[in-house]
């Protein structure tokens, strides 16, 4: 097999002569070896990524249009290179899939006339007597730097925002804008982060 051509290879496979199917994937096997090697999936390993670009020469081997002017080796490079790329970007969107499958914490969390919300229903950890204390403690702190630092719109505004408030309903109670209702939230974390 050895004397023929990618090409005259390519017509022989097609046609169910599975030595030249053999003959090009070992003849390629260097070759996809080294475009694995260009891509990474977390969780997977070197053999995967192989195994993917084998998939695009066997795909190169079905769809190859000799008609067309690329030589076989060019159009399989391609093929392996698009599916080593398709796999990344498959393994990427189901990494990030728990992004578009979340539950809203302040969804209902019966489907019955029940008014209880999801987060309602989530158990905090016990905490120890002694956690209770430094929890109240640091709760104390910052309510007292807060009253120190803020004017009493602004503590307003803190209010209604951790009540749930949109920043244009806040703004409107306040009789503020919204830029300023955003601008006082942003100052307010950072005088938490400096007291850190």
């Amino acid at each position: 097999m050895q004397e023929y051509t990618d090409e005259a290879l390519v017509k022989m496979a097609r046609l169910g002569e599975a030595s030249a199917q053999n003959e090009i994937f070992n003849r390629y096997k260097g070759h996809v070896k080294n475009a694995a090697d260009l891509y990474f999936i977390a969780g997977a390993d070197k053999f995967d990524l192989v195994q993917e670009g084998m998939i695009g020469l066997f795909q190169a081997i079905k769809e190859y249009d000799e008609k067309k002017s690329a030589s076989f080796k060019t159009f399989a490079l391609l093929c392996v290179k698009r599916r080593l790329k398709d796999a990344v970007k498959t393994s990427r969107r189901k990494k990030h899939s728990f992004l578009n499958e979340y539950v809203s914490l302040f969804s209902k969390a019966y489907d019955d006339q029940d008014d209880t919300e999801f987060i309602e229903t989530v158990s905090a950890p016990e905490l120890s007597p002694e956690d209770k204390v430094i929890e109240e403690e640091t709760v104390n702190d910052i309510k007292e730097t807060l009253e120190h630092k803020l004017a009493p719109v602004e503590l307003k505004i803190l209010k209604l925002y951790l009540d749930g408030h949109r920043y244009s309903d806040i703004a409107k109670n306040c009789g503020v804008n919204s830029k300023y209702v955003d601008n006082t939230l942003q100052k307010i974390k950072r005088l938490l982060h400096s007291d850190n």
